[in-house]
């Protein structure tokens, strides 16, 4: 990969075997999309991903039918709230992930959060709420997750917001006023 330095984006879709990042990711310096959909071995994200200030979409979503490879996966690097291009993030499947890191708030460009079927989160941070270009939030069976922050009232872009499978959607109602800016429930 050294000597790729100019690419734009990479594909390791469905790369069953790769279980750790390869290091030279960080010395993709125009990388603006990084797909790593359905690498059901990965065991966690290298830190030198927040290296890649380009990035602009960075797709890990773990697929359905690998599902019992990838409950190792407990976080996140912190590093990745250096990212502060990035448009999108797609998490999904990840069993075991308990928390998000608080410096995914500095992702200050993001749009699309999708942390769909991670079934052991508990809570977002509240730091989220400085998210003001997140215009969609996808917590989708997010089963563990027992309440939304009331800070995220100042996500005044969010527009469309999946709560299925979310037990507190009354309390939610009660305690945001959010309700009035989303365009639609997803």
């Amino acid at each position: 990969l050294d000597k790729f330095t100019s690419f734009t984006k990479l594909d390791f879709r469905e790369y069953l075997s790769l279980n750790l990042m390869p290091n030279e990711l960080s010395n993709l310096t125009s990388l603006i999309i990084l797909n790593m959909q359905g690498c059901s071995s990965l065991i966690s994200l290298s830190k030198e991903l927040g290296n890649i200030t380009s990035f602009i979409e960075l797709d890990i979503r773990r697929l359905r039918w690998f599902l019992k490879k990838c409950l190792s996966f407990t976080s996140l690097p912190k590093e990745l709230g250096n990212l502060t291009s990035l448009t999108t993030l797609r998490l999904r499947w990840y069993l075991k992930l308990a928390l998000l890191p608080k410096e995914l708030s500095k992702l200050i460009s993001l749009i699309i959060l999708d942390i769909r079927k991670c079934s052991s989160l508990t809570l977002l941070p509240i730091d989220l709420s400085n998210l003001l270009s997140l215009n969609t939030l996808n917590t989708k069976k997010c089963l563990s997750l027992i309440l939304l922050p009331k800070e995220l009232d100042n996500l005044t872009s969010l527009i469309g917001l999946n709560m299925s499978r979310f037990s507190s959607l009354i309390s939610l109602q009660k305690e945001l006023n959010l309700i009035s800016l989303i365009t639609y429930l997803l």
